[in-house]
């Protein structure tokens, strides 16, 4: 007669080959056999179904497993809550770990990861912070993970002080850093129009001997636009060909916006010019960011031309751009140019 130990190692075999179906079956040969299922076979089925995307089957297990009186344990809420995270339900992965702390469950990194990742998922830093801190109490190690989750959670909500404040403690904790940590506190940094901060981090890296990517040149790049710092920009954009790191449209837009926010239409028509040369797909961010400078020093010409360029690559006009080719018009007193685009845009 098959016993509940050959059926929870038949399990934990369809758990490792991410046999969620198999593993399925083998739960419900148990039941039809009356074998009473331990808290080791729940967690096994639960954390393969989680594994195979199957979230609504694992939520199930863990109805029927409240249901059979099975005890929970520490795997058992970080499988159900690495569930609700990767299913949208962030708010009930944080119900899961509040109850967890408040009964007798140890807390653990993985489940601890978990609530954090969900507090980043549902833009609540100020609760993933206090999930930091209650490890630090509890004397439960925080990894890398933990801290990039903690810090994309600041930056998510625009905390570019609190994210700066994880790295540091980072720092102090002797965790490696990687480059999504780095990248995490920059966006933060950028989207606070800190630039200085951003450089700080930048450099940073470069004493970690860690490798710059197309993302952290990008928020960097920005938030020296934001600062007014358009040299800068212009410098670190440079930096991209000799650090041979591969830009996109969203490193052009920055730099371009860079220029635009400085007056300097020159500078981005020459940024613009050069992305097509170097056969960057354009978009309208792009176009619109490089119309903006154009359209600051009533450079109808210049916007008449990226109009075109528009057209040429089928990149869709927003609101924007007409308002901007309809006021650079308007100053010029050209006004017939600008009902065109009006009734263009009524149109489209």
């Amino acid at each position: 007669e098959t016993d509940a130990a050959a059926y929870s190692l038949a399990i934990s075999a369809c758990k490792k080959g991410g046999a969620w179906e198999k593993a399925l079956q083998v739960f419900s040969e148990m039941a039809h056999n009356n074998i009473r299922f331990s808290t080791m076979t729940f967690n096994a089925v639960i954390s393969v179904c989680e594994k195979g995307r199957e979230w609504e089957k694992a939520l199930r297990l863990l109805s029927i497993m409240a249901q059979s009186n099975v005890e929970y344990d520490t795997i058992t809420f970080s499988a159900t809550m690495s569930t609700h995270e990767k299913s949208s339900e962030w708010e009930k992965s944080l119900q899961l770990f509040v109850s967890m702390a408040q009964g007798k469950v140890k807390l653990d990194t993985i489940t601890c990861n978990a609530a954090i990742s969900a507090c980043e998922k549902g833009g609540e830093w100020a609760k993933a912070l206090a999930v930091l801190d209650e490890m630090v109490q509890c004397r439960v190690f925080a990894d890398a993970i933990t801290y990039n989750a903690a810090i994309s959670a600041c930056d998510r909500s625009g905390e570019w002080m609190r994210a700066v404040q994880v790295l540091r403690a980072m720092a102090a904790s002797g965790v490696q850093m990687d480059t999504i940590t780095y990248n995490a506190a920059i966006s933060a940094c950028e989207k606070g129009g800190v630039w200085k901060r951003a450089i700080e981090v930048i450099t940073l890296m470069v004493h970690g001997r860690m490798q710059m990517e197309t993302i952290t040149y990008n928020a960097t790049i920005s938030a020296l636009g934001k600062g007014g710092e358009w040299v800068k920009a212009l410098e670190l954009l440079s930096a991209t060909v000799r650090d041979k790191v591969q830009i996109n449209a969203v490193t052009y837009s920055a730099a371009i916006s860079a220029c635009r926010n400085d007056g300097k239409w020159k500078k981005a028509l020459q940024l613009f010019r050069t992305m097509v040369q170097s056969r960057v797909e354009t978009n309208t961010i792009t176009l619109s960011a490089a119309m903006s400078a154009c359209e600051k020093d009533g450079e109808w010409e210049m916007v008449s031309y990226l109009f075109s360029a528009m057209a040429q690559s089928k990149v869709e006009a927003n609101t924007f751009t007409f308002n901007a080719a309809m006021s650079v018009f308007e100053k010029a007193g050209l006004w017939q140019q600008s009902l065109y685009f009006l009734v263009v845009m009524a149109q489209d």
